[in-house]
C-alpha cells in the first residue's frame, strides 16, 4: 500500500536543507532542457541542475567528480512524476557519501528501471488526460473571443510543478517502494478512472456545440430534436469512437 504520509515528510537532514532540496528540484523542472543531446536526452539537464546539491553532498574533489559523471549518463524520464526519481538518487548519493565507498552503479540500476514505468503513467495522466481536459475546457472559449481561454497553461504549470514536488519528497522519504506502491495502488487507479469519467463528460460537450448531423427530411429533423436534441450528432461521434 502507498504511505501517503510521505508527501508531507521533513526531507532535511544534516547534509541538505529543504531549501536545498527545492532549489535542486526546481531547477530541474525548469532547465532540464537546457543542453537536450540525443545521447543522453535529460542527462547533461540533471547533472547541471544537481551540481550543488552533489558538491553538497561529497566534500571530496573525486567522489564530486564520479557522482557528476554518473549523473551525465541517459536519462529519459517523464519529469513531474519522474521526480520521484529525483528524491531516491539523491537520498541515495546521501547514504554512499556516508559509506565512503565510492561504486554508485546501484544509483544508475535505479534510474535506467525506475524510468520507463514511471515515464510511461506521467505520460499518460498529464498529456494525454490533464492537458486534454484543460484544453476541451478552454479552447472553445478562446475561440469564441474570451480571455479565459488562456488559462489553460496558467493552471496546468503550478498544479504539475506541484505535484512534481510532492513526487520528490515521496521518491526521497520511501525509496523505489515509494514509487512501486504508488503504480500498484488504489490511488493511481481512482486518479485514472475520475480522469476517464471527467473526459467522457467534456468529450459530449464538445460534441454537443460543434459536431453537427442532420438529415435532409425537415419534419423528420424536427421530431428528433424535440425528442432528443443533438441525436443524431452523438451517434455519429459514437459510431468513429467504436
Amino acid at each position: 500500500a502507498f504511505d501517503k504520509a510521505l508527501f508531507h515528510s521533513k526531507i532535511e537532514d544534516d547534509m541538505l536543507s529543504t531549501r536545498d532540496h527545492f532549489w535542486g528540484y526546481a531547477r530541474f523542472a525548469f532547465m532540464h532542457r537546457c543542453s537536450q543531446a540525443m545521447d543522453t536526452f535529460y542527462g547533461t539537464g540533471m547533472a547541471y541542475c544537481y551540481k550543488n546539491v552533489l558538491r553538497k553532498i561529497y566534500r571530496d574533489k573525486d567522489a564530486y567528480q564520479l557522482a557528476m559523471e554518473r549523473h551525465l549518463e541517459p536519462f529519459i524520464p517523464e519529469v513531474i512524476w519522474g521526480s520521484s526519481i529525483l528524491g531516491i538518487v539523491v537520498k541515495q548519493e546521501e547514504c554512499l557519501s556516508k559509506s565512503g565507498e565510492t561504486d554508485g552503479s546501484s544509483i544508475s540500476t535505479i534510474k535506467t528501471s525506475l524510468m520507463g514505468p514511471v515515464a510511461g503513467f506521467g505520460d499518460s495522466i498529464n498529456y494525454m488526460v490533464f492537458w486534454t481536459l484543460l484544453k476541451m475546457t478552454f479552447y472553445p472559449l478562446a475561440a469564441a473571443g474570451s480571455f479565459l481561454g488562456m488559462l489553460t497553461p496558467i493552471i496546468l504549470h503550478p498544479v504539475l510543478e506541484l505535484v512534481g514536488w510532492l513526487a520528490y519528497k515521496a521518491g526521497y522519504n520511501g525509496g523505489a517502494q515509494a514509487i512501486v506502491g504508488f503504480l500498484k495502488s488504489s490511488v493511481k487507479n481512482k486518479i485514472m478512472q475520475g480522469a476517464s469519467v471527467m473526459g467522457c463528460f467534456l468529450l459530449g460537450v464538445i460534441c454537443f456545440f460543434n459536431v453537427s448531423v442532420r438529415l435532409a427530411v425537415p419534419y423528420v429533423q424536427e421530431a428528433l430534436d424535440a425528442a432528443i436534441p443533438k441525436i443524431l450528432s452523438f451517434l455519429a461521434v459514437c459510431g468513429f469512437y467504436i
